[in-house]
């Protein structure tokens, strides 16, 4: 890593900061109340940002002595979590078929939860921060982060494993369950590929 630091996540509810050396000694330990789905790092690496079985998402600042400085929060388990190119707003995608989008300042939503028909397992911002990507077995959405809108359901809603932007088209690729791919028009919601076949997912 970029700035000598490891994270580490695990079932048994600890995020742990390691100083990346050969010794690699412990730096910092947050504590959720259930396992750690995941974590990501901030853009400009001073901050990280935890996902939790326990309903709960944490901000933690890895320069100051107060470690988590904003908690969001959710029905239940948070199975995915991000931040903007700039820092500015953090997401969280939940299994109680929501995903939220809310200010990395003050911990407020920007609106009210986007609804989904099924868990949320994956979501990413859009590269200018406008809009957020969704998916999960409730199919493959565009939303457009400041009103909270649904901008376009990609495929009728089909169950969805994972989706992205292309960092540069803006085009969305979109991974079906079992082993089919798909390319779509970001601004028109239109499959702009045939369906691209695996045998397994």
């Amino acid at each position: 890593p970029e700035d000598d630091r490891i994270m580490t996540v695990s079932g048994d509810g600890l995020i742990r900061i390691w100083e990346y050396q050969p010794n690699a000694s412990l730096i910092k330990v947050v504590r959720h109340a259930d396992a750690v789905q995941m974590c990501r790092l901030s853009p400009a690496g001073d901050r990280l940002v935890t996902a939790s079985i326990d309903g709960t998402a944490r901000l933690v600042s890895l320069n100051d002595e107060k470690q988590v400085t904003l908690v969001f929060s959710h029905d239940v388990e948070i199975l995915d979590v991000g931040f903007s190119r700039d820092g500015s707003l953090i997401f969280t995608a939940s299994a109680d078929l929501t995903a939220r989008v809310w200010s990395a300042k003050n911990g407020k939503p920007l609106t009210e939860p986007l609804p989904h028909d099924a868990d949320v397992e994956h979501a990413e911002f859009s590269r200018n921060g406008k809009f957020l990507l969704t998916a999960g077995f409730g199919g493959a959405c565009i939303w457009d982060v400041e009103t909270g809108l649904r901008v376009h359901a990609l495929d009728d809603g089909r169950p969805m494993k994972w989706a992205t932007f292309d960092s540069k088209s803006g085009r969305v690729l979109a991974c079906r369950k079992g082993g089919e791919a798909r390319v779509w028009d970001d601004q028109t919601g239109q499959a702009i590929t045939p369906v691209l076949e695996h045998a397994l997912d």
